[in-house]
């Protein structure tokens, strides 16, 4: 799923470009559909009923006790993912809303409305998680803190995530991409915890370890963070003697311009393409 990620964000710039627009749905339709054969043929609902387990893995499988309960039975547990998932639906709305209203009011920059935000969702990640913590055994109050924890996650959409389209509209796609890389913690994290649980209050441990990174990844965004333009996000298109294709550019405030291959002359008689002057 990761590798995914950083290919499809990363290669969509270059299907866009080649292709259009319309092709980066038709890609990902097609790279869909091919795959859900093999998701009907692999996937089953407990390891012993895949048809390719060997006898091997099927001895070592009965030596593990499978856990079918985590402190609540599967009915309660799926009301809780349906409620969270539902919650953080809502607030992704909240998110964008309050950021349009922050930045459009003039009540705050752009840059500030980003950290405030990402501030906003850290916070409630972080005060959730300490709850969790503190209910111990309560599943009524834990229930409670991961709901409210729900809330925090989408702020992320109105921060970080769109700090490629702030910074560097043109190449958005492949910022992106390289952002995916930092989903290597989506399988470091369970090997970490796996080493953790084992110790007296290893489930403690392992959440406030989280919530240790969720502050210092929050400050780090914080401080550096920028919504400034960079100036590799412009660039030129040169004729090198044969036709060129239009091509849309975007700046910062997401207004759209075509570059083509028609020459002009400016006041000055210096040879420019769509603005861009061009050096003799």
């Amino acid at each position: 799923m990761t590798t995914g990620l950083i290919m499809g964000v990363g290669l969509m710039e270059w299907v866009v470009d080649s292709l259009g627009w319309r092709w980066a749905f038709y890609v990902g339709g097609i790279i869909t559909l091919t795959w859900t054969p093999f998701w009907f043929l692999l996937v089953r609902d407990s390891p012993h009923q895949h048809p390719f387990i060997s006898a091997k893995e099927m001895d070592l499988l009965s030596e593990i006790t499978v856990q079918t309960r985590v402190g609540m039975d599967l009915i309660t547990s799926g009301k809780v993912l349906i409620a969270t998932s539902v919650t953080a639906a809502v607030f992704c709305i909240v998110y964008g809303s309050l950021s349009d209203y922050l930045y459009a009011k003039n009540v705050m920059s752009k840059l500030n409305t980003r950290r405030f935000v990402h501030l906003v969702g850290t916070v409630v990640l972080v005060c959730s998680s300490v709850g969790i913590v503190v209910a111990g055994c309560n599943q009524s109050w834990i229930i409670a803190f991961l709901v409210i924890g729900s809330t925090g996650i989408p702020s992320q959409l109105s921060g970080y995530h769109l700090t490629p389209i702030d910074i560097a509209p043109n190449y958005s796609g492949t910022i992106a991409g390289v952002m995916g890389l930092g989903e290597v913690g989506g399988f470091l994290a369970p090997v970490i915890t796996s080493y953790i649980i084992p110790l007296d209050y290893g489930w403690s441990i392992a959440i406030m370890l989280t919530c240790l990174i969720q502050v210092l990844t929050g400050i780090l965004y914080v401080c550096l963070v920028t919504t400034e333009e960079q100036e590799w996000n412009q660039y030129e298109e040169m004729r090198d003697g044969c036709d060129v294709e239009p091509r849309r550019v975007y700046d910062v405030q997401g207004e759209e311009s075509v570059l083509d291959s028609s020459w002009a002359s400016d006041v000055q008689g210096e040879e420019s393409v769509a603005g861009f002057q061009l050096g003799k």
